[in-house]
């Protein structure tokens, strides 16, 4: 419960938008986090009389007026007749308390209180630091059964490739599922790739879908200045993909073409360098820059 979330991207609940939209990702939320929660239900509120938020209404956001949030709060009581209800809603600086949502829920009571800890801390992030975990958006990328449906239509290993900038999420079909780049400093760059890389091994695995991170093996020829060799996450023994100076590596048209091992694939360059240049004196390493 320590690491719920990693990834964030920008705020678009608070200030921006009604309730209703906030109370949707909250239900997937929990879904990915618990996808196989004992909740029967979510409610909206749409029942309930002031000062709880109804779908229609418009997000408060933090603040100093006694209108503005002030923390976020999540509970856990009895139901009425049976089941458990959790509570989940905003805490304003005047002392009144704004239900978001609640869900009747028949899990144990720790699963319910730990809905309850999560649904806390995804609304702190939103309302307190302006940031929404990324984790819906990430499982939103994935293909579904159909429309609604918790099951994804994703057959055999996802890879999640990691390279020193970048990351790219490929199922077995080799369909993209995801892609970001992080240009600028190396440090910051692989602490959003390893943020976003742990989230999506959360969301594969708690929808049950095989998969495994690699790190990206390259080559470096220092007399090839420009040109990169790639295994694109495939490992070393998989072979290199070469893509001359100049070219886009996200536009595979623009690679040289796939080598099934290092010497091929310098040979390959070095015969498209030769067309236009001639050098000489080649040394080569192999380095994992993952």
């Amino acid at each position: 419960m320590n690491h719920l979330f990693n990834a964030f991207t920008n705020n678009v609940f608070t200030g921006q938008g009604a309730a209703g939209e906030l109370q949707k990702w909250l239900e997937k939320m929990v879904n990915i986090l618990f996808p196989q929660n004992g909740i029967e239900y979510w409610s909206d509120n749409r029942g309930r009389e002031r000062p709880h938020l109804k779908p229609f209404q418009e997000l408060p956001r933090a603040g100093r007026g006694s209108e503005d949030v002030d923390h976020a709060v999540g509970y856990v009581r009895l139901g009425r007749s049976e089941g458990r209800m959790i509570e989940v809603g905003l805490m304003l600086n005047g002392g009144v308390f704004q239900s978001l949502a609640w869900a009747k829920s028949f899990g144990p009571e720790d699963e319910c209180w730990q809905i309850a800890r999560a649904c806390t801390k995804a609304l702190e992030h939103i309302f307190l630091f302006e940031e929404v975990p990324a984790i819906v958006q990430l499982s939103e990328k994935l293909p579904r059964r159909y429309a609604g449906s918790r099951e994804v239509a994703v057959a055999g290993k996802v890879t999640i490739a990691v390279e020193p900038s970048a990351f790219t999420v490929t199922a077995a079909n080799g369909l993209a599922l995801d892609r970001q780049d992080f240009p600028g400093n190396r440090e910051v760059a692989a602490h959003h790739i390893n943020a976003y890389v742990k989230d999506w091994c959360t969301v594969l695995a708690n929808l049950n879908v095989e998969h495994e991170v690699i790190q990206d093996v390259r080559l470096v020829v220092p007399d090839l200045p420009g040109y990169l060799f790639t295994s694109r996450g495939a490992g070393e023994n998989a072979g290199f993909y070469v893509l001359p100076p100049g070219g886009d590596k996200n536009i595979d048209p623009q690679y040289l073409g796939f080598y099934l091992n290092a010497d091929m694939a310098i040979a390959a360059a070095r015969k498209h360098r030769d067309s236009t240049v001639s050098t000489s004196g080649t040394q080569l390493s192999i380095q994992d820059v993952g």
